[in-house]
């Protein structure tokens, strides 16, 4: 999978699982699902179920596994979302429009990240996505080519 499409799978997912349990839940919902939808005949409603099971296992954790969970749901979803863009690139435009509104309507709690990207040793390279933004790291020692920072 594109670089590209790999940092916006996982941006839309980890942003998908930040709105469960949240007042932005209905919209997150509605907007993924609809891509989802533009997809193939089916894929709507099978989208829609994906997500409820998944918003209902993860109301019923608790204490300290919450996190464990979050981090669990956003792995399924960024797979689910990879082979999205995988097979239909032409929704990637659509998929960020569709983050950026639902991580504006996200509680301040879950606005809040922190990642930690970690290239080590010579022709080191390294690519990281936040809310629709994708940065790339290459090791100075590597030829130059995709080092900073990209908008997909």
């Amino acid at each position: 999978m594109d670089e590209t499409f790999a940092a916006l799978a996982t941006t839309g997912a980890t942003t998908v699982v930040a709105a469960m349990a949240t007042d932005a839940w209905h919209a997150a919902r509605a907007g993924i699902a609809r891509i989802f939808g533009r997809s193939g005949a089916g894929k709507q409603a099978v989208t829609e179920a994906q997500l409820d099971e998944d918003a209902q296992v993860l109301s019923r954790v608790e204490g300290a596994e919450v996190e464990q969970a979050r981090a669990d749901f956003a792995a399924v979803w960024r797979r689910r979302l990879g082979g999205l863009l995988t097979d239909h690139p032409e929704l990637a435009g659509e998929l960020k429009t569709v983050i950026e509104q639902i991580a504006g309507t996200l509680p301040p709690a879950r606005q809040s990240w922190v990642q930690n990207i970690i290239a080590a040793g010579s022709h080191s390279h390294a690519s990281g996505a936040m809310f629709g933004n994708v940065y790339n790291y290459q090791h100075p020692d590597t030829t130059p080519g995709d080092a900073g920072t990209s908008q997909p």
